[in-house]
Order: structure tokens, then C-alpha cells, then sequence
């Protein structure tokens, strides 16, 4: 069963709150490198999740492409650190394509709006490469995840590789 439960995650007695008689959480929150307490919500947030957890509760951890970046932005570099918290014999990282389904948010979604403009900006050179993935495929996976108790770094790409050529 899924119970959902209000909290900060900066808040460590938030995080013990929440956590309950869980054996299994799905590490989601972030906050993004343009939010002022991208360091507070990504670290510290992971730090009070690792610390809360029993060492037989199982953590998922939903992590980003960006800590691979040779240069790291203050997101690439807090989600880095985060995973590096949460590293452990129970834990699980996930770290999916660029995701996208019905309502396009995040990355997703401005790239569709760059893409209605008249001149769009690149990344680099625009041999940048993208494995998107749908959502529900993301859902699959952490459904996966919660079902085994395999610990390390899953990279989840979608089917398909595209540039900003194609």
C-alpha cells in the first residue's frame, strides 16, 4: 500500500514522521538549481531520508543524468551529493532519461517550448543526445525496484536516442 503523507523534507522529525512502519520509500523530492534551497531540499532532505531509514527499509532513489555532467550546475552537483547520502546495502538509484507523459513538466517541457520558437537555443553544439522516457515506463521501473532488494545504480534511457539535429 501507498500512503502519501505531508512533511518538508528538510525537517528530520517530518521524515521519521512520514516514514511510519514503511519498508520501502521512493525518494522523490528536489527541489531544481534555480530554487534558493536546492542545497537544504536536495542534501539535507537526503541526509534526514538515510538517517530516518532502519537499515531494512528500502530506499529508491529517484536521481538525474545531471550528476554525471562534467560541469555541474548547483542542481547536478546537490543531486550528486544526495545520492552519495543515500548510498547503502538497501538502496536503489534510478536514474531515468529525460521524462515526459501527459502533462510535460520540467525539462520536458521547456525543450517542447524552445522548440515553438524561432531560433532555438542548443546545448552545446546540439550533438547533444537524449533517451526520453515516458512515465508510466518510469513507474514500471520503480515498481520493479520496490519488489527486489538489489542495490546500485539503475540507468533507465528510453527506447529511442535524438539530438537537436533530428
Amino acid at each position: 500500500r501507498v500512503h502519501y503523507v505531508l512533511g518538508d523534507i528538510r525537517s528530520f522529525n517530518d521524515v521519521k514522521k512520514a516514514l511510519g512502519k514503511a519498508t520501502i520509500v521512493i525518494h522523490l523530492a528536489v527541489a531544481k538549481s534555480d530554487e534558493p534551497e536546492s542545497y537544504s531540499v536536495n542534501v539535507e532532505g537526503a541526509k534526514n531520508v538515510r538517517r530516518a531509514c532502519s537499515s531494512k527499509i528500502r530506499i529508491i532513489n529517484v536521481s538525474t543524468g545531471a550528476t554525471f555532467l562534467s560541469r555541474k550546475g548547483p542542481y547536478g552537483r546537490t543531486k550528486a551529493l544526495a545520492d552519495k547520502a543515500l548510498a547503502g546495502p538497501m538502496t536503489a538509484t534510478l536514474i531515468p532519461g529525460l521524462i515526459y507523459g501527459p502533462t510535460n513538466n520540467g525539462a520536458f517541457r521547456a525543450l517542447m517550448t524552445a522548440a515553438q520558437l524561432p531560433i532555438v537555443p542548443l546545448f552545446g553544439n546540439g550533438d547533444s543526445l537524449f533517451q526520453p522516457i515516458h512515465v508510466d515506463d518510469v513507474v514500471a521501473a520503480l515498481s520493479s525496484l520496490a519488489t527486489n532488494s538489489k542495490a546500485g545504480t539503475y540507468h533507465l534511457p528510453g527506447p529511442d536516442t535524438l539530438d537537436f539535429h533530428t
